[in-house]
Parts: structure tokens; sequence; C-alpha cells
């Protein structure tokens, strides 16, 4: 999937005692997950793969110990497991490096603020036709845009469109300050629970100003 190449590409931030040797850089897994926080001795960590797979606790001795990363976050771990545990189950890890990577949450707007956001944000390039994907309540997507420090990412609801039963959702990016003068990839992940746990919802539609001509799709459909 196109998630595996694009977390290849971040930049980790290896735990103390972690070798960080060529060799190691390309071992262990790769997970997208949603950090819970630091209970005891330990860091917590969700991880829920593609669509509605059930979500798994991985925990490890190796903590995150940057007190500015909250419960919430979202992040690439690289990480090993040990014994008879399989990929995608709950169970202890041992935490080899990890990157932080854009969370928001959806915020519901009025139809105007919605549409102009889409048509005023930077055009983004997706790498291919998995770059939009759902897991769980999260909508991630991969793209390709002007590098820049100040890049921010939101998503937001048409409010006209919370009781059509598939509410319009529109992902904007911007930044306050000149980008760079070159593109970088990034990866980014927008919490859409308040919306999707919504029992009236059956889906959503999600707007992306896509630039890519060889996958064209601006459109985005998640159904229950």
């Amino acid at each position: 999937m196109a998630m595996a190449t694009m977390m290849a590409a971040l930049t980790l931030i290896f735990l103390p005692g972690c070798s960080t040797s060529d060799d190691d850089n390309y071992s262990g897994l790769q997970s997208l997950v949603t950090f819970a926080g630091n209970v005891d001795n330990a860091s917590y960590f969700t991880l829920q793969e593609i669509d509605d797979a059930a979500p798994a606790t991985l925990y490890s001795l190796n903590k995150i110990s940057n007190p500015a990363i909250k419960a919430g976050q979202r992040m690439v771990i690289r990480y090993t497991i040990a014994g008879e545990q399989k990929v995608g189950e709950s169970g202890p890890i041992e935490l080899l490096a990890y990157q932080t990577v854009p969370t928001s949450s959806v915020e519901v707007v009025p139809t105007a603020t919605a549409q102009e956001a889409d048509e005023e944000m930077d055009v983004l390039y997706f790498q291919g036709k998995y770059s939009v994907f759902r897991t769980g309540t999260f909508i991630n997507i991969e793209v390709t845009l002007p590098n820049c420090a100040s890049r921010t990412f939101s998503i937001y609801a048409d409010e006209a469109t919370m009781d059509s039963g598939m509410p319009e959702l529109y992902i904007t990016t911007g930044t306050t300050t000149m980008p760079d003068n070159y593109s970088s990839l990034a990866l980014a992940s927008f919490d859409i629970a308040s919306v999707w746990n919504q029992p009236t919802v059956n889906g959503i539609k999600v707007h992306i100003n896509n630039s890519n001509i060889t996958y064209p799709q601006k459109v985005f459909e998640f159904r229950k």
C-alpha cells in the first residue's frame, strides 16, 4: 500500500539506546498509530489497520519522553514484536523510533467556509489511488506538496450536509510563511469521530484538491 512508501520516507526519531545503523534504519515493523499516553513505565499506542479492522493496544518500555507529545497525537512508529505475537495484535513491543504526523479533528462549519477552504488551499498531488484511506475514525492522506515548516492541515464538515446521511468533508492545508522551493512527501491524519460516530451517518464524502492527472479523483467516499 502507498502508506508503506510514505512511512519509509519519514525521518524517524530513534530512542536512546536504539541502533541507527543503515541496516537498522530499515528493520522492524512500521505502523501509523495513535499515541495513548504514558502509564507507569510504558508508552501505549492504539493501532487500527485499514477501514474497520479491530483496534490493538501496543505498549513499550522504551517510553516517549517528549512532554510536548500528548495523548491523541498520531505518529508513525518503528518497532519489533517477539514470540508468538502477530502483526496487528495487542501486546508488548520494542519501540525503536517514531515521528509525529500532523493531526487535526473535524470541525463543522458553514457551507461557504468549507468550500472556500477547499478552493483556496495549496494544490495537493496524490501519489496514487491509495493516497486517501480510512483507519477506524481517522482519514489519512499521503501527498506531495511544497515543503514548509509552518504548514498546517484542517478538515471541515459542511453543516448543510450533516443530516444527509453522507456528510461532506473538505480537507485543506496552508502555511503562514513562504514555502521552500522544493516539494516533499507528507502524511497527515484527521480525526472524524465526532461526525462518523453519529447514528444518522451512513458514511462521508471527502473533498480534496488533487492535482494528479493520472489519479484525478477529488471526492472520496467512505461508507460504514
